[in-house]
């Protein structure tokens, strides 16, 4: 089976400026929420600082398009245009707005609704679908620290991850990536201190749809059967009871 490989790098990638090397980039969090259409909706924020005046931002991607997106930069909360574009073949966000000296938070907000090809996923043995999400810093400096979380569509989980960057070794004490869960969806989020240059942050995993139903009918025979255990003595004397009194009735009706 062909497998559409995603390689997510919506922010955090190519800053081009003049000044890009008085910038930091502290912290970079980026989500992946991803709809049962296939859909995605994408959250990004990026937490840096800058020493000189920027004229504008632009950030490499890896969509050829977006069905929406909108980007505010804090503190100020000032809406900040966007702009998508190519050059070389190479996708960009341009955020036409001057960034004067300080601390800022970029937060982007984007929907793309071609992101999960369900028949390139699978499924595959025992229904499992399978589906990769990298993200790889593209901009010739390090962020401090970075996350990236993907989560599935309501009703669905993670079966395993099959590789992860950064790797998981046995020589580690635990893996770069945790599970979580809220409600009815499953989430995993996966964490790089620092990602240099060229470095890679993803996951690349299995996973099916849970089968309530099933789940809820074992739950119900296990609290049945545990109801049994722990009250057979007052369900026998119950039925102890009823029987001298069924006995009592034919005896007077005699």
């Amino acid at each position: 089976m062909s497998k559409l490989m995603v390689s997510f790098s919506l922010a955090g990638v190519i800053l081009l400026s003049s000044s890009i090397y008085s910038q930091q980039f502290s912290r970079m969090d980026q989500t992946v929420d991803i709809k049962d259409s296939g859909a995605a909706e994408i959250h990004v924020q990026l937490n840096f600082s800058t020493l000189d005046t920027l004229s504008f931002l632009q950030l490499a991607c890896a969509f050829d398009e977006f069905n929406e997106i909108s980007a505010t930069l804090q503190p100020g909360e000032m809406i900040v245009p966007v702009v998508h574009f190519k050059t070389h073949e190479v996708p960009f966000l341009q955020m036409s707005k001057t960034i004067q000296p300080g601390d800022y938070t970029l937060q982007i907000e984007a929907q793309v609704d071609a992101f999960l090809d369900w028949d390139a996923a699978g499924p595959e043995e025992f229904g499992t679908y399978e589906w990769e999400m990298v993200y790889e810093n593209n901009q010739p400096m390090s962020i401090d620290s970075s996350s990236l979380t993907v989560k599935l569509p309501e009703g669905w989980n993670f079966h395993r991850v099959l590789r992860s960057a950064p790797e998981f070794k046995k020589k580690d004490p635990k893996p770069p990536y945790t599970f979580s869960k809220v409600g009815d969806q499953a989430s995993v989020t996966i964490s790089r201190v620092p990602l240099h240059y060229r470095d890679q942050l993803g996951v690349e995993f299995t996973f099916k749809q849970e089968k309530r139903g099933s789940i809820l009918i074992y739950v119900g025979l296990v609290i049945a059967l545990l109801y049994l255990y722990f009250f057979r003595d007052l369900i026998l004397k119950h039925r102890s009871k009823n029987k001298n009194k069924s006995d009592e009735t034919s005896v007077e009706g005699s």
